[in-house]
């Protein structure tokens, strides 16, 4: 399963592809319990944004690829089928990171 792991310093963004115990795995790369948190502008697109459920209180840096959005800690972005995560394709990769250039050409 492709997935995007987001950082949380600028420009730290990394396709990452799951092959074992994918929620394990998600919740390992964001440090604790999941959550989505799906800015609305990205509901019809068919991905998902996953943060730590906790990424505030545990005082977490702000995610500065996201930080429009207001998310702590580092963000992974799956696709979407339904209730189900699934792998992210090329295209959908692609329009995400250009979506992050963009926003960081507004941050600058």
């Amino acid at each position: 399963m492709k997935v995007l792991r987001i950082g949380t310093l600028l420009n730290d963004v990394e396709v990452v592809d799951i092959k074992e115990q994918p929620l394990k795995t998600l919740q390992t790369m964001v440090d604790g319990y999941i959550e989505v948190c799906t800015p609305r502008y990205f509901n019809d697109c068919g991905i998902e944004f996953l943060a730590n459920e906790e990424g505030l209180l545990k005082g977490m840096h702000i995610n500065e690829n996201l930080a429009v959005f207001g998310l702590f800690g580092p963000v992974v972005v799956v696709g979407s089928d339904g209730d189900e995560f699934v792998s992210l394709s090329d295209n959908q990769i692609l329009w995400a990171k250009r979506y992050l250039e963009r926003l960081q050409r507004l941050g600058d």
